[in-house]
Formats: C-alpha cells, structure tokens, sequence
C-alpha cells in the first residue's frame, strides 16, 4: 500500500495510472490511497502502524500527524459517551 499527502489533487483514474507506475518500480501491489481524503480513523491507524519510506516535507508530515492524532482524540472522547451508553444498556438498539 502507498499513501500519499499532496497539493495536487489526483482524480481516480490518475491516482490508478500512479498506483501502477509505483507498483511496476517496486514489483509489488500498490493499493495508492490520498491520505486527506481519509477517515480520521484511517489517518490515525496509518500513523501509529505505517513506515514512512520517502518524505520531502518532514515538517508537513509532522503538522499532518499531530492534526490527525488530535482529531482522533477527540472522535475517541466523543464515541465513549456513546459507548458506555450502550454498556449502560447492555444493547446497542433501544428497547
């Protein structure tokens, strides 16, 4: 997989056609995904699991982390009212 944070803006078949000329170089699979256009959730996992191979803006890719890892924060503190709720309850539905 091959993530990426750019300025450009890439439409689906551009980001394919990139996709196969990363994969050709590197003789594997890339799955290209455009890291902005991510869920929270998704950034935040990338984060604390992913490799960064190439960076050309060390500082940027900072910035980006310290946003994502903030916002996902955030999402966490709100989800857990809605999770002991449903500890709560012992149910997601209602009854």
């Amino acid at each position: 997989m091959a993530l990426f944070l750019s300025d450009i803006k890439l439409g689906n078949y551009e980001r394919f056609l990139l996709a196969q000329e990363l994969a050709d170089i590197v003789h594997r699979d890339v799955d290209l995904v455009d890291l902005s256009g991510a869920s929270t959730v998704f950034q935040a996992q990338i984060i604390h699991t992913g490799k960064t191979v190439f960076c050309s803006d060390e500082e940027r890719k900072i910035i980006f982390e310290m946003k994502t890892l903030k916002m996902y924060s955030k999402l966490n503190e709100e989800r857990q009212i809605v999770f002991d709720d449903i500890k709560k309850r012992g149910s997601i539905y209602e009854e």
